[in-house]
């Protein structure tokens, strides 16, 4: 299976890829920004070249792994992998004596580690491959030049004994947690400085000697990279992406859009009368978006005041924002809970008015001498990191995101009831995923300018906090 494109293009929201990964075709989105350019033409592949040396400085044994080439995305220029393409390389030795070796075993791990503690680790993968022992060829000493080339699946679920509720049976007169087997798929590499903990993967050579002769051990850092893809979305919304048309609102494309329940604020008007306007939050469907893209939302607020509904017209007051949860544990026989949720903001929604004038409905609202209900509308969205941690469930971690919609801004003429509780609780919370690859279909596309959070995300990639203790795990 060829690889044909760079990594960083794979995951990147312009590229579509079939689900069998052979296959990669391009499409141009409303906004381009610039890049470096990368060593090698689009297509090829780079090679990483590891080497052990003798006393003399002389390299006997040497791993060479291949990834597409990404250097946009990589993280220290770590080898990429892909999941679903397979891990390619070679690995040889130029002995200039006998050397006694007994097997040369390919070794690739995974390790979830704390920030605070490096040896605070649990090992969630361990894949062998044997490439070569002195069972299948003579039992004579190695001596000169041998290569072992490799290609190397890794699997995508792996099965873990999990205690849970699930597993509660009766003993006796007391009830036992009872481990149950579970499949969770193999979460992407996690090297965020803002991450209370490290999800980190190895490639090594293991050379295994005969007894009284040391084994040597060859080892690097590698990144993995998770294929997730969100589902596609409303038939109307892809029709407006093809076109290259502003999406319809819910109004028109109910199917397309989540509508969350209306949450009721109360406020002052020029210190004068409480008001009560009630909010709606709609959210795109499906609730899964591609990192890279966007998130389209809309917003409608209704208030019997028309007033305040004129003091509320700037969308400056509406704050939406995306926060991701981390929880872990290092135990996953059911000794102990996950640890509680380190929540960080991921960014926040642009808004703008939408062209549909204020409307007018009746209510049923006996107790109000004027039963018109006035009420506003306005489009928002919210540009998404491409370097946003993709959404993971597993039995010692679990990375989540949420859309939040915070209590009104106090702002000239409107006060809020309670502004003391702005940023402590949010009004609506509405779960979302993040995914690495695109939806089938059209390009989604985004219809507000890049913001400057965005250009920060493009200065300040994924920190390495685990590079210190990367050869203790």
């Amino acid at each position: 299976m060829a690889i044909v494109a760079g990594v960083d293009r794979i995951l990147d929201p312009t590229f579509q890829v079939d689900d069998d990964a052979s296959s990669i075709r391009t499409a141009l989105p409303p906004y381009t920004s610039r890049s470096g350019s990368s060593s090698a033409g689009e297509g090829s592949l780079s090679s990483y070249v590891f080497h052990l040396r003798n006393g003399k400085g002389r390299p006997w044994a040497t791993l060479k792994v291949k990834r597409a080439l990404g250097s946009a995305s990589s993280v220290r220029n770590l080898p990429i992998f892909v999941e679903g393409l397979p891990i390619v390389g070679s690995f040889s030795v130029d002995l200039e004596a006998p050397d006694p070796v007994r097997s040369v075993e390919l070794i690739i791990t995974g390790n979830i580690t704390t920030a605070a503690h490096c040896n605070d680790r649990l090992r969630f993968l361990d894949h062998r491959v044997c490439l070569w022992s002195d069972s299948t060829s003579c039992a004579t000493p190695l001596q000169g030049k041998h290569k072992w080339p490799f290609s190397v699946h890794l699997p995508r679920e792996i099965v873990a004994m999990v205690s849970t509720q699930d597993g509660l049976i009766a003993s006796g007169l007391e009830r036992t947690r009872v481990p149950q087997p579970r499949l969770f798929r193999l979460p992407h590499t996690l090297m965020d400085r803002d991450s209370p903990v490290g999800v980190n993967y190895y490639i090594a050579i293991k050379v295994s000697r005969r007894r009284f002769h040391a084994d040597s051990k060859l080892a690097t850092m590698i990144s993995f990279y998770s294929a997730t893809r969100p589902d596609p979305p409303s038939l109307l919304r892809q029709q407006s992406y093809k076109e290259n048309q502003p999406i319809l609102g819910p109004e028109i494309d109910s199917a397309g859009w989540q509508r969350c329940d209306p949450v009721k604020c109360r406020g002052r008007v020029f210190d004068d009368r409480m008001v009560e306007v009630e909010c709606t939050l709609f959210v795109t469907k499906p609730l899964c978006f591609t990192r890279g893209t966007a998130i389209p939302l809309f917003l409608s607020i209704a208030s019997h005041d028309r007033q305040a509904l004129d003091l509320l017209r700037s969308p400056s007051w509406i704050k939406v924002q995306l926060r991701r949860h981390i929880r872990h544990t290092l135990d996953i026989s059911g000794g102990s809970a996950p640890r509680k949720a380190v929540v960080t903001e991921c960014g926040d929604a642009l808004w703008w008015p939408t062209q549909q004038e204020p409307s007018s409905t009746w209510t049923e609202d006996a107790a109000c001498n004027d039963r018109r209900m006035s009420s506003r509308t306005f489009a928002g969205e919210l540009r998404l990191s491409k370097f946003l941690q993709p959404s993971c469930e597993t039995p010692y971690l679990a990375i989540t995101y949420t859309l939040s919609l915070q209590p009104f801004q106090r702002m000239a003429g409107f006060h809020p009831e309670d502004a003391s509780a702005f940023n402590e609780s949010a009004l609506v919370e509405v779960p979302v995923s993040i995914a690495t690859l695109p939806a089938k279909g059209p390009p989604a596309r985004c219809y507000s300018p890049p913001s400057y959070s965005e250009a920060r995300d493009r200065a300040r990639k994924p920190g390495l906090w685990q590079a210190t203790h990367a050869m203790m795990w």
